[in-house]
């Protein structure tokens, strides 16, 4: 679908002429298809992609980019050579202070990781910029790749089509619907989209579902980071 046939299909979920007369804009519309768009994308493998950076002695905290918030797995390479690499766990804010408390200091080969979030002034969205933090902090220069869904492009020409695989373009057409809905309060057609987003997510895995492929045979190219089938 165009970015003006998921608009289209919004309403028509919601009933046009009901939104439309109750102030509900195009824009609107299409700002929560925006918005839905890198939750859907966390779910598509075929987004599922790598960078690699390196980490500095002594720091614990770096900066990442919108690109790189949904994360699936960080790594880290333990010896001088390519192939070993170790995963580190990931922990909420809870767990993390449990972890780090009374040793948040220490230094040695990092085991935990967590990624904080903030929205901007601008866009009230907290997926545009982040950190991640690792601990034991860094005692040397280690190398990590993180494995992230890469966030769809926003859409802003009506006839743009999502880098979401076209089975999957309904289910930013239901968030969006639902949390229009929401807005409107009318809970009980938000919560009618809120499972027919799920029902739809489950499908869309299973139309997706074919032979695991292996993360060495992931590449990286020169902006983002792609992948070789």
């Amino acid at each position: 679908m165009t970015f003006a046939e998921m608009k289209a299909q919004v309403l028509m979920l919601l009933g046009s002429a009901s939104y439309t007369n109750s102030g509900v804009t195009e824009t609107e519309v299409g700002g929560c298809i925006n918005k839905a768009l890198p939750e859907v994308g966390s779910n598509v493998e075929d987004l599922l992609t790598y960078c690699e950076y390196d980490c500095i002695v002594g720091t614990q905290d770096y900066s990442i980019s919108q690109y790189y918030l949904t994360v699936k797995q960080l790594l880290l390479r333990t010896d001088a050579g390519a192939n070993t690499w170790e995963e580190l766990t990931l922990l909420d804010l809870g767990q993390w202070n449990n972890t780090t408390y009374g040793m948040s200091t220490r230094q040695g080969q990092p085991e935990y990781f967590k990624i904080e979030r903030w929205a901007t002034e601008t866009t009230n969205d907290p997926q545009i910029s982040g950190n991640i933090s690792i601990w034991p902090i860094p005692d040397v220069a280690y190398k990590f790749r993180l494995y992230y869904y890469q966030r769809p492009m926003s859409l802003t020409a009506d006839g743009q089509i999502s880098e979401l695989p076209a089975h999957w373009h309904m289910l930013p057409c239901y968030k969006a619907a639902e949390w229009l809905a929401i807005k409107k309060k009318d809970f009980e057609l938000a919560r009618m989209f809120e499972r027919k987003y799920a029902m739809a997510l489950a499908d869309a895995k299973v139309a997706a579902l074919r032979p695991q492929r292996n993360r060495a045979d992931y590449t990286k190219d020169a902006m983002g980071y792609t992948c070789d089938d």
